[in-house]
């Protein structure tokens, strides 16, 4: 008879990868193991504007389509997929295509009518002027 020596840490060691793989396939941070595009983008902010980054490689300028309403900066695109040839074998397959929509409610009014976008080297740049309203004027009426 074969004894075999028990080894609970080594199933431990199994479930935790197997988590740590599902999570990883799973979640909607995870840029490369989804099938959906979703650019990787930062929101920062200073006194006077609000600044979006977008990373887009491989997307054409054209196929980018910016809104603002209600407060909510929406951007929109597509990232074709190149022309695939018929005899040629794909061993691998990482890169995502297709189209994709990201939305982001500003943390303050913007002046819809400054904004600035700008689309270098395949990254967004989005720069939005805070809304100031304008300080109130005390007015001298006459009394006649």
């Amino acid at each position: 008879m074969t004894l075999l020596r028990f080894e609970p840490m080594k199933q431990c060691v199994g479930v935790n990868q197997a988590a740590k793989r599902w999570l990883e396939e799973n979640s909607q941070y995870n840029y490369h193991s989804t099938n959906k595009l979703s650019p990787r983008t930062n929101v920062s902010e200073n006194d006077d504007s609000i600044f979006v980054s977008m990373d887009l490689p491989g997307v054409k300028k054209e196929d980018i389509k910016l809104t603002i309403e209600d407060n909510i900066l929406t951007i929109e695109g597509k990232k074709a997929e190149p022309q695939k040839d018929e005899n040629t074998i794909l061993h691998r397959n990482e890169r995502v295509f297709g189209e994709f929509n990201r939305a982001f409610t500003l943390p303050k009014d913007v002046e819809t009518d400054s904004v600035k976008a700008n689309f270098v080297d395949g990254v967004l740049t989005i720069d939005l002027k805070k809304y100031v309203p304008a300080a109130k004027q005390e007015r001298a009426i006459e009394i006649n």
